[in-house]
């Protein structure tokens, strides 16, 4: 969030808002890639800076990282050394003033540029700190005008999630789209199945062979689990390992993680819908009613057959 531009650490570590070390001198700060090749830098390496207000006030300061910038300066001219911002030394506040480096603001000899602009910058670990932190400081004696409580981090990443919150919103819509579609379309198939009338004869035989209407059922079950189970594991297993990269592209950069509560919640949602659908299909015994047995023709004892064999055998005993 720095005027000077964002940089990246390349060598060495950011800085740390939780240093208690109880020599300044030697506490670390971050200096640029050109700024360390021109003074033979590296990371560990000690430098000595003056005190813009009196050159005779030194500090020592351990190279903690190396950055380089990764956008343009938003100041026309900077306030470095030289207007170079590659000359920018950035430290935590605690080492910059426990250092000297900070003039006391009751001192008058000091002015323009050697008064130092400071941007303090508390380093809050979620969104609820930050709010109570914003709610804190508020409540205090700060003077009314002057001061503004910001969060660039945190701004930049609600920003992010912009773009998340329309996806989510269609994601859910075709989402209940393509279930409702898809329920629809297995429901009709698994009745199609077992409640086509050919299935009639079928039932009819086994009832008069003596298979029991649970066990019908339990077959009907069966077909079911058959045809619906395989395919929903692979497509189970195919969601898995396809949702990372998939939405890791669809979430611009932000990651997707496939945790193992959503993997059960698919788990148990699947299994709970294929079973709803196997005792629909095991309920189509519960409706055949024994008179179908006898309500058409066939080959194995109907209504007409009968009468139509008895006709049969007095018109030959009359012939003979």
């Amino acid at each position: 969030a720095s005027d000077l531009g964002t940089f990246e650490i390349v060598d060495g570590k950011d800085l740390s808002y939780n240093n208690q070390s109880s020599n300044p001198n030697t506490t670390g700060a971050l200096v640029s890639e050109a700024f360390a090749s021109a003074n033979n830098l590296k990371v560990g390496d000690t430098l000595e800076v003056a005190a813009a207000s009196d050159a005779k006030t030194t500090a020592k300061l351990k190279v903690r990282g190396i950055y380089k910038y990764t956008s343009e300066s938003a100041v026309a001219n900077p306030v470095t050394a030289a207007r170079n911002r590659e000359n920018a030394i950035f430290t935590n506040y605690q080492t910059f003033a426990k250092a000297g480096l900070d003039p006391q603001s009751t001192d008058k000899t000091v002015s323009g540029w050697a008064v130092p602009d400071l941007d303090v910058v508390f380093d809050a670990g979620d969104s609820a700190t930050y709010k109570s932190l914003v709610s804190t400081l508020k409540k205090s004696k700060l003077p009314a005008k002057g001061y503004e409580f910001s969060s660039p981090s945190l701004e930049a990443y609600n920003a992010s999630l912009e773009p998340l919150d329309t996806l989510s919103s269609r994601a859910k819509t075709g989402t209940i789209v393509l279930v409702a579609v898809g329920g629809v379309l297995l429901l009709i198939l698994v009745l199609s199945g077992v409640w086509a009338p050919k299935r009639d004869d079928e039932i009819g035989m086994a009832l008069v062979s003596g298979v029991t209407r649970g066990r019908l059922g339990w077959q009907f079950m069966l077909e079911v689990f058959i045809v619906t189970l395989p395919f929903y594991v692979i497509g189970l297993v195919g969601g898995a390992f396809a949702a990372n990269p998939i939405g890791s592209a669809l979430a611009s950069g932000h990651a997707t993680p496939v945790t193992s509560g959503l993997i059960w919640t698919m788990v148990w949602y699947g299994l709970g819908s294929i079973l709803i659908l196997a005792i629909l299909a095991a309920l189509r015994l519960a409706f055949f009613s024994a008179n179908k047995l006898f309500a058409a023709d066939g080959d194995w004892g109907t209504v007409s057959e009968t009468n139509k064999t008895t006709t049969t055998t007095d018109d030959a005993e009359a012939q003979a």
